[in-house]
């Protein structure tokens, strides 16, 4: 994750960049965006080897993936509210989770 990315917009999306890596060191960049009140996940852009971005058009989709939900419920949208600001999801990632989770929620 790349904390500095994290924004909470005044629409309720917190939007972030994604920097996963395999255990065989391959990089996947993303730049996304999290709708709490509807559980939906958006992928905005793809990182290029070139250090580029490749824009990705399409619509909102119901969040699916167990890491996209996990940042959704344990991070980024404690309880289905969505943080307040980037400083609040910077903690929470820091915090190995939102202070404010459901406990046992992974819906």
């Amino acid at each position: 994750m790349d904390r500095p990315s994290i924004s909470a917009g005044a629409d309720g999306v917190v939007r972030y960049t994604l920097i996963a890596v395999s255990p065989l060191g391959a990089e996947h960049v993303s730049f996304e965006g999290v709708r709490c009140k509807s559980r939906e996940h958006k992928t905005y852009a793809t990182g290029r080897a070139d250090g580029g971005w490749s824009r990705r058009e399409g619509p909102w989709r119901r969040t699916a993936r167990r890491w996209q939900q996990a940042l959704r419920v344990e991070y980024f949208c404690p309880q289905g509210v969505p943080i307040a600001t980037a400083a609040e999801g910077i903690d929470a990632l820091m915090r190995g989770g939102h202070p404010n989770k459901s406990p046992a929620s992974r819906d």
